[in-house]
């Protein structure tokens, strides 16, 4: 379950939000998560950067890519909305991504990140995650203050 965030600074947002349209609300929060993913997502790259074998042609790094979530496990989560910061994994993203820049999609991402029985964890989404909390929080804020209030 998702935990409740305050953040402080977006006064009168949610009063102005509430005189839109459920489309618009959608669309704003959405820009604004996606927004907020950015630093997130580049703090991933440069962690699955540094870890990245340079004698291998595989880079993880350019796997990292960012998702508005489903409705499904938006309502799973308890939430309204959702983006996501992860790898690629699924095998039509492998299938895209072939097209797009000839690598393969990195189901071993995974086991890189937690670790196996053979290989130590070298995490490096949720670092990513931790140290740019405040600056994902700060962009939502200042993504939903552009989008309401034209700031």
């Amino acid at each position: 379950m998702a935990d409740d965030v305050t953040i402080k600074g977006l006064d009168g947002v949610l009063d102005a939000m509430s005189k839109l349209t459920d489309k618009v609300q959608r669309k704003a929060v959405t820009s604004a998560l996606r927004a907020g993913a950015k630093p997130v997502q580049a703090a991933a790259r440069r962690n699955a950067q540094a870890i990245d074998d340079p004698a291998t042609a595989e880079k993880i790094y350019r796997q990292i890519t960012t998702r508005a979530l489903g409705k499904k496990l938006v309502r799973k989560l308890g939430a309204d909305a959702g983006v996501g910061v992860g790898v690629l994994n699924s095998h039509n993203d492998h299938k895209r991504d072939q097209k797009k820049d000839g690598v393969d999609a990195y189901h071993y991402a995974w086991f890189i990140e937690e670790g196996t029985a053979h290989q130590k964890a070298q995490p490096f989404m949720r670092p990513a995650g931790e140290s740019e909390s405040g600056a994902a929080l700060d962009a939502i804020a200042a993504s939903l203050k552009q989008s309401i209030f034209g700031e």
